[in-house]
């Protein structure tokens, strides 16, 4: 009896290996998709501020990022930084992101938070310069780090 169950536990480990590695690879195809598809988009060239400057983009999204790639969703990157008008986006979300940074055409940043201080931490240590909400929820979180670090907010309802 034992001896069945380690096997099937060993089997079903494989499986969910495999599936790992499976949902990396498709990952990875989305975000070289999502970098060519953004880089063929920017046919202008980089639109900066009136006083000539970059500013950095915090975004505080309710769904994981590599959740959209899965998805399919590969004009995500040129949504997210339209015309390129950001030199940088940090996109904040609630599912586990170990830091990564993506090239999509621009340098793309995953953050992992619980709280809005997290966030705030985060911010200050970037330096970002407008924080950005897609809904109610975010929004207020938005809004509630912007007024903490003194900087400007904008949530958008859909």
């Amino acid at each position: 009896m034992n001896g069945s169950i380690i096997l099937r536990y060993q089997i079903l480990k494989k499986k969910l290996l495999r599936f790992r590695i499976f949902e990396s690879l498709i990952i990875s195809t989305r975000i070289k998709q999502t970098r060519r598809f953004t880089e063929k988009a920017l046919l202008y060239p980089s639109t900066r501020n009136y006083d000539g400057k970059k500013y950095s983009l915090g975004i505080i999204g309710e769904s994981s990022f590599f959740k959209y790639m899965l998805n399919g969703y590969v004009f995500k990157g040129l949504y997210l930084n339209p015309l390129n008008i950001f030199k940088e986006v940090h996109y904040f979300q609630k599912y586990p992101a170990f830091r990564k940074k993506i090239e999509i055409g621009y340098p793309l940043f995953i953050h992992e938070y619980n709280t809005p201080e997290d966030i705030v931490n985060i911010c200050n240590e970037f330096r970002i310069d407008i924080v950005r909400g897609y809904d109610s929820d975010s929004g207020q979180i938005a809004i509630q780090v912007a007024n903490e670090l003194n900087i400007k907010s904008v949530v958008s309802l859909h």
